[in-house]
């Protein structure tokens, strides 16, 4: 990912984030850019540069459909894969992309030294959350909440 490609992902990803946030904790909008924007800053510190992140455009022919992002954890049982964010444009969800685009991930996590893969995924989403399922992706923790 160039820088220029790095500024466009920085953008959205942390728009989508804010607004993901804000959805699933019930902040207000200003709150969750705020929170977001303190989270992104100390993940990276030294933006596209910050060690052990890595960024990808996710591509079908010569269009560019989504990206992702991960970061290499050092773990005692093996380096982890972390998937900070991976997403498709909303006009090419649906088409069997995002499965490709998770291998593909994946493959490249390997090559990076990861023994495994995690994320984290918002419970409203739905959609994202079966097809990690059907990847054989399974819940190691889980936090519920109730209104009162």
């Amino acid at each position: 990912m160039t820088e220029d490609e790095f500024a466009a992902f920085s953008r959205e990803s942390l728009a989508n984030y804010a607004r993901e946030k804000t959805k699933a904790e019930g902040h207000s909008e200003e709150e969750g850019r705020a929170i977001a924007e303190k989270q992104w800053n100390e993940l990276l510190p030294q933006g596209h540069q910050t060690p052990n992140h890595h960024f990808f455009g996710v591509w079908t022919d010569e269009t560019r459909v989504g990206h992702a992002w991960i970061a290499i954890r050092k773990k005692e049982r093996g380096d982890l894969a972390f998937i900070y964010d991976i997403a498709l444009e909303p006009e090419f969800r649906g088409k069997g992309l995002g499965k490709r685009a998770m291998l593909e991930l994946e493959t490249a996590a390997r090559g990076l030294g990861a023994r495994k893969m995690g994320l984290h995924v918002f419970g409203h989403n739905t959609a994202a959350r079966r097809l990690y399922e059907r990847l054989n992706y399974h819940p190691t923790n889980i936090v519920m909440e109730k209104s009162l």
